[in-house]
C-alpha cells in the first residue's frame, strides 16, 4: 500500500551540462501503457532531490538520474503496475515514458522481476456475468485448474440489480455466500446482508438486487472442511471465509468540467499546474460547450486546460483517486465532438495538453472537445470554442509634435524643449478586437526610458493628442512608440519619427546686399542697375563653393536685392525664412516681412527709396519648434547721380 519508490533514468548529456528541462512529474498506473488508468495524479519531482552520475562508454557520455520518492497509493499486487515519468521543457511541452513497476523483496539484495514476486492471492473475484456464463459452460469445474489466470477482478460495475463473483481456485462441494457493503460474511437473516444463499458452483450471479450508486459491495463466501475435495491441503481449515476486494456501483457518466483554450501568452507554472483563466460564464456542469469565444494566434498549436471531471469518487467509495480512467481530445470545425481537424487523442488523466502539428485557418472557428471515460465505459464531454486570429491590429499614423510648432510635421522630425504632444490615428482590429493600447516615449524606437508605458482607453478611435511635460537635453531625440494588443494576444507596434529636443534658435547666416555674383545685373524699370561701386567684400571660395559679394551703393530707386548664407540648426530643421527692408538693422519700415520659404536670395520690387539713404535687408528664419533668429546686411546707399566735374 505504501513504501519507497526508486526511479532511475538516463539522458545523453553530462551532469554539468545546462539542462533545458524545466521539471519532472511521475505517477503510477494499472495499465501497461504509461499514463493510462493512473492510480494517482501526476506528482511533481523536486529537481534538487535528483542525483546525477556519469556513465561513459566508447561512443557516448550519458547522465544517470535517480530519485527516491515516498509512495502512498492503492497499489494492487493482483494486477500489473507501471511507473510513468514526464519531462517538461521550458516551453511547457512534455514527453512521457514509463516501465513496469518492479518490487523489492524484504531483506533481498535488490529489485527482482515482478512476475517472480509472490502476490497476495485473490480468492474471490468480482467478475462480469458473462464470465460466470463461460465458466458454467466449460464442463466439470473440478477438472479445470487456475481459472484465475483468465479472470479480471472488477473494481466497478454499472449494474444496479445484479452482481457476479467467482472463486475458481477453491475445491469444495458447496458454498454459502453473502453480499454486503462491508468485507464480512453475513449468514442469511443477519442484519447487514444485502443478499445471501448457497451454491455448489465456483461462480454465481445474484439478481434482483437494489444496489445504490456510489456504494461498494463485497461478495463473501464460506465453506466447511467437511465439504473440501481432497487433497486440498494436508491440513484444511475447519471453516474457510473469503471476501472479494469489492466492486463500486457506477451508473452515471462523469460530470463535466469546464474546458479552456489558453491564450498564447499563458504558460504553465512549474510543477505542471496550468494558469487557468476565469471560469467561462456559460460553462456549467450541464453545458456541453461554453458559448464564450476565445481567440488565439497560432495556426498549428492549441493549448488546452480543463477542470477535472468528477465521477464516482465523489461518493467516497472508489479505489482510485479519480473515477476517470482517461481523457480524449478532439478538434472539429463545425460543432463540438467533430474530428475533422484532430481525431480522438488519449492523454491519460492530465488536466492540460498542448496539441501541435495542426492545420488551422485564419479567421475560422473551431471546437476543442475533451471527453472523459470512467472505469465502466461511461463517457461525457465538454467543449471550448475558439477562433484563429493571427493578424495583428492595424495602427494608423502616429505623431509627436510641439504645441508651439506652426504646423504638424507629418513627414519630418519634430522637436521640443519641455513639452510635447503625442497622438495617433485610428487603431482597429476587425476580428478579435482590441484589448489594450499603450504608448511610451524613449530615446530609441520601442523604448520607454523617457516616459513609461501608459495605457489609454482610446482604442477603436483616434487620439487627438495629449501634452506631456518632460525635461530633455538639447539635441536629444525622442520617439513615440504605440503598442496595440488584440484578443488573440497578437501585438502591433509602430514608432513615430524622431522628435529632437531644441531650445536654441537657428545659427544666423550672413546677409549680403546685392545679387549673387552668378546673376546678371538687374535693370529696373527706370533703367537703373545695381552697382558694385565700392569694394567687393566677398571672396571666391574653394572649388565647388558659391561666391558671395556685398555691394555698398545702388542706383535703383525702386528695387533692392540681397543674398545670404544658409541659416542652420544642429537640432531641428529650419522650416521657413522671411525678409524685410528698412532704414536700420532689423527694421521693416520700407518693406514688411514676407515669407520666402527656404530661399537664400531675394529681390524686392516697387520700393520708394530715398537718395542718399542707407537701407538694410533683414532675414529671419525659424526652426521646427518656432524658435527664430535674424540677421541684417550692413546696408546699401541709394545714389542714382553720377559724379560732378569741378573747375
Amino acid at each position: 500500500e505504501s513504501g519507497l519508490l526508486s526511479l532511475e533514468w538516463s539522458r545523453p548529456a553530462d551532469c554539468d551540462d545546462d539542462d533545458e528541462l524545466a521539471y519532472y512529474q511521475w505517477s503510477l498506473g494499472t495499465s501497461e501503457q504509461p499514463g493510462f488508468e493512473l492510480l494517482l495524479p501526476w506528482q511533481h519531482i523536486d529537481i534538487a532531490t535528483i542525483l546525477c552520475t556519469v556513465s561513459v562508454n566508447d561512443t557516448t557520455t550519458d547522465s544517470i538520474l535517480s530519485v527516491e520518492l515516498e509512495v502512498s497509493a492503492p497499489l494492487s499486487l493482483h494486477t500489473p503496475n507501471t511507473v510513468a515519468l514526464r519531462a517538461y521543457n521550458k516551453a511547457g511541452l512534455y514527453f512521457t515514458t514509463g516501465t513496469s513497476l518492479r518490487w523489492s523483496v524484504e531483506g533481498g539484495s535488490g529489485p527482482v522481476d515482478q512476475d517472480s514476486v509472490p502476490r497476495l492471492p485473490i480468492v474471490v473475484y468480482d467478475v462480469p456475468s458473462t464470465a460466470v456464463e463461460e465458466l458454467e459452460t466449460d464442463g466439470d469445474w473440478r477438472e479445470v485448474e487456475h481459472y484465475s489466470t483468465e479472470l479480471t477482478d472488477l473494481q466497478y460495475t454499472d449494474s444496479v440489480s445484479s452482481l457476479s463473483a467467482s472463486w475458481p481456485d477453491l475445491r469444495y462441494t458447496s458454498y454459502q455466500y453473502s453480499v454486503s457493503t462491508v468485507p464480512t460474511f453475513f449468514p442469511c437473516g443477519s442484519e447487514g446482508s444485502v443478499a445471501c444463499g448457497s451454491t455448489v458452483a465456483n461462480s454465481i450471479t445474484v439478481r434482483d438486487l437494489s444496489l445504490s450508486y456510489g456504494s461498494r459491495y463485497y461478495f463473501c463466501i464460506r465453506a466447511y472442511a467437511s465439504d473440501a475435495i481432497l487433497p486440498l491441503s494436508d491440513d484444511p481449515p475447519s471453516l474457510l471465509t473469503a471476501c472479494s476486494d469489492g466492486v463500486t456501483v457506477d451508473t452515471r457518466p462523469p460530470s463535466r468540467g469546464c474546458v479552456w483554450v489558453l491564450p498564447q501568452s499563458q504558460q504553465a507554472e512549474e510543477g505542471g499546474e496550468s494558469l487557468l483563466p476565469s471560469t467561462p460564464a456559460n460553462c456549467t456542469d450541464t453545458a456541453e460547450s461554453s458559448s464564450d469565444t476565445v481567440y488565439q494566434a497560432s495556426t498549428s498549436v492549441v493549448r488546452l486546460a480543463w477542470q477535472p471531471f468528477a465521477d464516482v469518487e465523489e461518493e467516497g467509495s472508489a479505489v482510485h483517486s479519480t473515477g476517470v480512467t482517461h481523457y480524449q481530445i478532439t478538434i472539429g470545425s463545425s460543432s463540438p465532438g467533430e474530428t475533422d481537424v484532430l481525431g480522438p487523442t488519449t492523454v491519460g488523466i492530465a488536466t492540460g495538453q498542448v496539441m501541435t502539428g495542426l492545420s488551422l485557418l485564419q479567421g475560422h472557428t473551431y471546437y476543442a472537445t475533451v471527453t472523459a471515460f470512467d472505469f465502466v465505459g461511461h463517457s461525457t464531454h465538454s467543449s471550448a470554442k475558439f477562433t484563429v486570429d493571427a493578424s495583428p491590429p492595424v495602427i494608423g499614423r502616429i505623431w509627436i509634435w510641439s504645441p508651439e510648432a506652426t504646423s504638424l510635421p507629418a513627414a519630418t522630425a519634430g522637436t521640443t524643449t519641455t513639452m510635447i504632444t503625442v497622438g495617433w490615428d485610428l487603431v482597429t482590429d476587425g476580428k478579435s478586437g482590441l484589448v489594450s493600447v499603450e504608448w511610451g516615449l524613449g530615446t530609441r524606437p520601442g523604448s520607454s526610458d523617457v516616459w513609461p508605458w501608459t495605457g489609454t482607453e482610446t482604442t477603436n478611435a483616434s487620439a487627438s493628442g495629449s501634452g506631456v511635460m518632460m525635461d530633455v537635453s538639447d539635441g536629444e531625440v525622442v520617439f513615440l512608440t504605440l503598442v496595440a494588443r488584440n484578443g488573440a494576444g497578437v501585438t502591433a507596434t509602430k514608432t513615430s519619427l524622431g522628435y529632437q529636443a531644441d531650445s536654441t534658435p537657428p545659427i544666423v547666416g550672413v546677409v549680403y546686399d546685392g545679387p549673387r555674383p552668378q546673376q546678371q545685373q538687374q535693370v529696373d524699370s527706370s533703367g537703373g542697375a545695381n552697382s558694385t561701386d565700392g569694394e567687393e567684400e566677398g571672396e571666391e571660395e574653394e572649388s565647388g563653393k558659391e561666391r558671395v559679394s556685398d555691394v555698398r551703393y545702388t542706383t535703383s530707386l525702386t528695387s533692392l536685392s540681397a543674398h545670404w548664407s544658409t541659416f542652420r540648426d544642429p537640432h531641428s530643421p529650419v522650416l521657413e525664412c522671411w525678409v524685410a527692408v528698412g532704414t536700420c538693422e532689423g527694421c521693416s519700415d520700407t518693406r514688411a516681412f514676407r515669407s520666402v520659404g527656404l530661399a537664400t536670395e531675394s529681390t524686392e520690387e516697387d520700393l520708394r527709396l530715398a537718395v542718399g539713404t542707407k537701407y538694410h535687408f533683414t532675414v529671419r528664419c525659424c526652426n521646427a519648434v518656432g524658435l527664430c533668429s535674424q540677421g541684417s546686411s550692413d546696408g546699401v546707399v541709394v545714389d542714382p547721380t553720377p559724379p560732378t566735374t569741378t573747375t
